[in-house]
């Protein structure tokens, strides 16, 4: 501890010389205004004695901006009055000089002491306050990352996904530029410029199995459909650098699974209009080959009728014999039994042609079952999006 003696007294001086050398250390000066510059930097008790009057001890007051440090009086017995305009000034303690040899060393050693608690209490303080901190910024990081997994729910392109992880990222104080993979296509974004094409072929080489490719301050994270180079990590603040370090993972391992299930869900959506598509053709098909087939027996069965009503009435004036006619006749009779199997064959047929059909309607009312199931189930989520997001915006804080 730092001790000012503003005295010429002898006696006062042997006395302070006596006290423990190790743990104060004592500047000696003749008058206040020899001592005004120790003052103003690393003084920390300043003792006088009576030299040093109420006037000189104002002027001090008005020199140091009315801020002085522990100030101990030491002198003969003081009137009350001027004590009192002494203690108004901004004296601490006063110390007659025949008692001052014990009431100086133990407030010297109370005051020291006192300090070094108040010192401690506030390491403390500083501790337990960057502790908490560092608490609270960890779970405003992890809700800003659970705030992305739900909005992300709803969202079915890729832009409108790096729209809302940057404002994630953003809000983290982080510089990214975003990789997506959809189909086998790269989209790149970036949070805050055009994305570079170095940038673009740097995510593009680190593109593997590790999980993490760390260059100083930058930062790239990788997922089998998303990847995320990070130009600004806070490798400075061990604390910070360690919880966004432990955030982005979930928060890209989040956008990874959305984007599967985008895939997913347009090949459903894909699957079920080709599938209806198809259906179309098919049912087409199967329409034009039933009725030309129909045509075609109807047309034959028609000509062989107009044959066999000719040959009857043409037969006995050709001269023929009648086993010759009979004959002749019989054999256009089999072609008209072997026409009207065909025809019933036409009829089975087309029952089947409409069984398949009934089933190919089945299949395609399943598929768009199950296509309406999962849109109406997504217009509900985004719906409580929305209320969810109202309901936020009204809260208020304090």
């Amino acid at each position: 501890m730092r001790i000012s003696v503003v005295s010429d007294n002898k006696k006062l001086r042997e006395l302070i010389a006596t006290l423990d050398q190790d743990i104060y250390h004592f500047s000696y000066f003749y008058d206040l205004s020899q001592a005004a510059l120790s003052l103003m930097s690393s003084t920390e008790v300043l003792i006088v004695d009576d030299t040093s009057d109420i006037n000189s001890l104002a002027e001090l007051k008005t020199s140091l901006d009315g801020v002085l440090p522990y100030l101990i009086y030491i002198g003969e017995q003081l009137e009350p009055d001027l004590m009192l305009q002494f203690y108004s000034l901004g004296v601490d303690e006063y110390f007659p000089l025949a008692h001052a040899a014990i009431l100086l060393d133990k407030k010297l050693f109370t005051y020291n002491k006192t300090q070094n608690r108040l010192t401690q209490l506030s390491i403390d303080y500083e501790f337990a306050h960057k502790t908490a901190m560092d608490a609270m910024a960890g779970s405003s990081e992890l809700g800003l990352v659970m705030n992305f997994v739900e909005q992300s729910y709803t969202i079915n392109d890729c832009k409108a996904l790096s729209h809302r992880f940057f404002l994630t990222t953003n809000a983290l104080g982080l510089n990214c530029v975003l990789r997506m993979q959809m189909n086998g296509q790269h989209y790149f974004f970036s949070s805050n410029e055009l994305v570079k094409p170095l940038e673009e072929q740097l995510m593009i080489a680190a593109n593997n199995a590790q999980r993490f490719h760390d260059f100083g301050v930058r930062t790239v994270i990788n997922y089998p459909n998303a990847s995320l180079l990070v130009k600004n990590m806070p490798v400075e603040d061990g604390n910070r650098y360690g919880r966004i370090k432990d955030a982005l993972p979930v928060l890209l391992s989040a956008l990874d699974a959305k984007l599967k299930s985008l895939v997913a869900e347009n090949m459903i959506r894909s699957q079920a209009e080709d599938l209806g598509g198809a259906f179309d053709v098919v049912k087409a098909s199967f329409d034009h080959l039933n009725g030309l087939m129909s045509e075609k027996i109807k047309s034959g069965n028609q000509t062989m009728s107009n044959v066999l009503s000719d040959l009857t009435h043409k037969l006995p004036g050709m001269g023929l014999e009648e086993d010759q006619e009979e004959y002749i006749l019989g054999k256009v009779e089999n072609v008209m039994d072997d026409s009207s199997e065909l025809i019933m064959a036409e009829q089975e047929m087309a029952q089947i042609f409409d069984s398949i059909r009934d089933s190919l309607y089945g299949l395609v009312a399943k598929q768009n079952l199950m296509l309406s199931v999962l849109m109406k189930e997504k217009m509900a989520e985004e719906e409580n999006q929305q209320q969810s997001l109202t309901e936020d915006s009204n809260i208020e804080l304090f």
